[in-house]
């Protein structure tokens, strides 16, 4: 009986991770389209964000040995890329074309970071 239980839990976790990643590349597809690529990066973000959070929740909290804050918003990524001077580069899948953010710090204060966004389409 634990184990048909256990088996169905799995299955459901399974269910609703994969409509939870569906919404979210549903999302961050019509954000681009309609030419809100800013809010299609924060989409992305959150489902990343919500992986790692599911990910993290699986496993015995007292094992957890760090918090995290999740999801980001966009000035959050902007201040953390400024602080690190480091670029970034998301990357997401939304089940008809590629999404990459590219984000660099720049040397000018006023801008600061420079976000440039690219798309592959993808024929099924």
């Amino acid at each position: 009986k634990n184990i048909k239980g256990s088996q169905r839990g799995l299955s459901l976790s399974v269910s609703l991770f994969e409509t939870n990643a569906r919404t979210f590349q549903r999302l961050q597809d019509c954000s681009y389209s309609l030419g809100q690529w800013q809010q299609a990066l924060v989409f992305a973000e959150q489902s990343r964000a919500r992986t790692l959070g599911e990910l993290l929740l699986g496993r015995k909290e007292k094992q957890l040995q760090f918090g995290f804050r999740t999801p980001l918003d966009l000035p959050q990524i902007v201040t953390i890329i400024q602080q690190q001077k480091l670029p970034v580069i998301y990357m997401a899948y939304t089940g008809v074309r590629l999404l990459v953010w590219v984000l660099l710090p720049t040397l000018d204060e006023r801008s600061s970071v420079s976000i440039n966004v690219f798309q592959v389409a993808l024929n099924p």
